[in-house]
């Protein structure tokens, strides 16, 4: 996978192509199309239409609707996890872009050097030309094959957490959001 062979250069492993056994399939790459329709008078009044989240696995790659952020419209939003302040995700509308989020399972392969963004959609602003659109954002997540062991990364360290199974890793993550 292209992604993981670009980021073995900052994760201390001697091949490009280190990661690719862990992606073979079947693996838990997923396409998920996320359509949020103009929202009601009572959708509207709820502050966010995705609520704050960290992605589980590998990689998410995300296009974002270009009216992200423009007339009221709402959408995505980053955690600076120092102040734990709120920033928008403005789209680049110029050309076609994409938002690279790191999943869970980066922390525990780096031993912590790298960690999850917190992230949400905000809700469109009632009376705003935002909220007269639908809003389409397509997400691909990339994620191990389930029977894959997780476990610290040569080169980073005494391991500050048990190896996993990525399935069991991810099975884990759902269990505790689905309510």
């Amino acid at each position: 996978m292209l992604i993981t062979a670009v980021f073995f250069l900052t994760c201390s492993v001697t091949s490009p192509d280190f990661f690719d056994s862990f992606y073979t399939r079947p693996n838990g790459n997923a396409l998920r199309l996320a359509f949020y329709p103009p929202p009601t008078t009572a959708q509207a009044e709820k502050e966010f239409r995705y609520g704050e989240h960290t992605d589980y696995s590998g990689f998410t790659i995300l296009l974002q609707d270009e009216h992200d952020h423009s007339n009221g419209a709402g959408g995505l939003e980053v955690q600076d996890p120092g102040s734990k302040q709120w920033f928008p995700v403005l789209p680049v509308t110029t050309t076609t872009s994409f938002v690279v989020n790191i999943g869970d399972l980066w922390k525990q392969w780096t031993n912590d050097k790298w960690t999850s963004t917190n992230h949400r959609v905000s809700s469109p602003s009632l009376g705003t030309k935002g909220a007269e659109h639908s809003r389409l954002s397509i997400v691909y997540f990339t994620g191990p094959r389930a029977d894959a062991v997780i476990s610290t990364l040569p080169g980073h360290g005494v391991s500050r957490h048990a190896p996993i199974l990525a399935g069991d890793h991810l099975l884990e993550k759902l269990a505790r959001t689905n309510v």
